[in-house]
């Protein structure tokens, strides 16, 4: 799992999946709380995923010490400043955005996949959104972002061998920072991280190889696309 500003964070799904989950193995989780609830031989790390090389040095490391993942979840995001509209936006921005949603997640996929083909089982997740749907006013990168993150994950599932999976996953609104900053009237409707997560964690564990190239969302109540 990644996390920079992300909708969900690792330690907050890491608390969930940790009860059914023999090792866990996370980037970027940044209250050490985390760290001690969860000792060895689960694993936390501080990465920047828009590094090829350091996520491959990261992933050979995880491997050696914790063996293949049966699940990798593709969880990194940022948001741009939906205040200004896409032509409104730095170079920069436009241009992290880019880096952390779409080449963090393949930085991921691609340092994990090879392990996970040769064993020949393993599920690939990347967190999609309703951005990833349909397109949303002054959110033009993140829309990018989102839709790629879709037809990345369906292309792999093509790629994949028999009793594998890659899967686009909604995990519908959340009242996160990211989602108070953009829709600060919607979020006190939204489930909080700790309510979604008891939704979201056995769900995210009953995916697998018959769900392979399809878009999931997370059954939250009430949540319209």
């Amino acid at each position: 799992m990644g996390e920079l500003q992300s909708r969900i964070r690792p330690d907050q799904l890491a608390h969930r999946l940790g009860e059914d989950c023999r090792r866990l193995c996370s980037v970027s989780v940044r209250d050490r709380r985390t760290w001690s609830a969860f000792p060895q031989p689960h694993r936390f790390d501080v990465l920047d995923i828009t590094s090829s090389e350091d996520v491959k040095t990261w992933a050979r490391s995880v491997i050696e010490t914790n063996g293949v993942p049966d699940l990798v979840i593709n969880n990194a995001s940022i948001c741009n400043d939906a205040s200004k509209r896409s032509w409104e936006l730095s170079d920069e921005e436009f241009a992290m955005v880019m880096a952390v949603n779409i080449n963090g997640t393949a930085n991921v996929c691609r340092a994990f996949l090879p392990a996970m083909v040769e064993r020949g089982q393993g599920t690939v997740i990347g967190l999609s959104s309703r951005a990833g749907r349909k397109g949303l006013a002054n959110l033009a990168p993140y829309c990018a972002g989102k839709w790629a993150i879709e037809g990345m994950m369906k292309a792999i599932a093509r790629e994949l061998l028999e009793g594998m999976a890659a899967i686009p996953m909604n995990p519908c609104d959340i009242n996160t920072d990211m989602y108070r900053s953009n829709w600060p009237d919607n979020a006190p409707s939204k489930p909080s991280p700790e309510e979604w997560v008891e939704i979201a964690g056995p769900f995210i564990l009953s995916l697998g190889s018959k769900h392979n190239g399809q878009s999931v969302q997370v059954p939250l109540p009430g949540y319209v696309l």
